[in-house]
C-alpha cells in the first residue's frame, strides 16, 4: 500500500511541469502530457495500443 502511494506522488511529481489547460493552448499542454507519458511508460496504455492482458483482466474481474 506504501508503495502504491509513492507511486502516486511520483506520477503527479512527473506532470506538475504540465502547463494547465486553458481552451487555448492544446497543442503545448498535448505535447507535455504526452512526453510525460513516456517518461512514466504508460504512453501506451493511455493511448490504448496496449491493454491489460486477458488473463490479468479476468483475474480481476473474479
Amino acid at each position: 500500500m506504501a508503495e502504491h502511494a509513492g507511486n502516486e506522488i511520483g506520477s503527479m511529481r512527473a506532470v506538475a511541469h504540465v502547463p494547465k489547460f486553458d481552451g487555448t493552448n492544446h497543442r503545448e499542454w498535448n505535447y507535455q502530457l504526452h512526453l510525460s507519458f513516456q517518461g512514466m511508460e504508460i504512453d501506451q496504455v493511455v493511448t490504448g495500443t496496449e491493454v491489460l492482458p486477458e488473463e490479468v483482466t479476468q483475474t480481476l474481474s473474479s
